[in-house]
């Protein structure tokens, strides 16, 4: 598993990405699609998955959204004097978000795979009145824990395992033991990790549980 930024930092990423998805959906009138995917291809999005979080340390929830919309719009409307309140589905899905990928270490490319953030906002009830870690367990046990990155990606891709080994060049039963889990694809030799990722057009890392 990647290794998640500390968790003293935890709270201050659950407040600015509540913030983030409250602004640009109820201030700015965003999808819930189109506000996650500008935080996907940002390089906020990208660092907090890889486990850094101190690139957003001290900003304000403003200063994230017009930040992430600068990088990938290269324009933005500022909008004066907007107050919007914290009581919002959307900023608890953002707040919940945040601790599902610092609890789980997973990109927020692959949780949105998997779960799509208006699902997420659909969760608030009863969600928002549980631990954070309740909605962590169930989201798991229902939604990652079918299947492996492995699995996913090469169905995604339309593959086979059969398919893949043979354009890999790695056997097919050791995609199928990672596929199993009888083997920890955190463990396997990079080689074979890196023929496999090529092939599936995606980051070794991807691939990892």
């Amino acid at each position: 598993m990647r290794i998640a930024y500390q968790k003293s930092k935890l709270n201050e990423t659950e407040y600015l990405l509540g913030d983030y998805f409250n602004i640009a959906i109820n201030g700015y009138y965003q999808s819930p699609k189109k506000a996650y995917k500008r935080l996907l291809v940002s390089k906020y999005g990208n660092l907090i998955s890889k486990g850094n979080s101190a690139i957003i340390s001290g900003k304000t929830g403003h200063e994230l959204f017009y930040d992430i919309t600068l990088e990938t719009t290269k324009t933005y409307e500022i909008k004066k004097n907007l107050l919007l309140s914290s009581n919002t589905k959307e900023f608890w899905a953002g707040w919940i978000l945040a601790y599902l990928q610092w609890a789980t270490a997973r990109s927020f490319d692959n949780i949105y795979e998997i779960l799509p953030f208006e699902r997420i906002i659909k969760m608030y009830y009863p969600y928002h009145e549980m631990d954070e870690r309740r909605f962590v367990d169930d989201v798991t046990n229902k939604f990652f824990n079918e299947k492996t990155n492995l699995k996913r990606i090469r169905k995604r891709n339309k593959l086979t395992q059969k398919e893949l080994a043979l354009k890999s060049n790695v056997s097919i039963r050791t995609i199928q033991m990672l596929e199993q889990k009888q083997n920890d694809v955190n463990q396997t030799e990079a080689i074979n990790l890196f023929n496999i990722s090529k092939i599936l057009n995606c980051k070794m890392e991807d691939l990892l549980d």
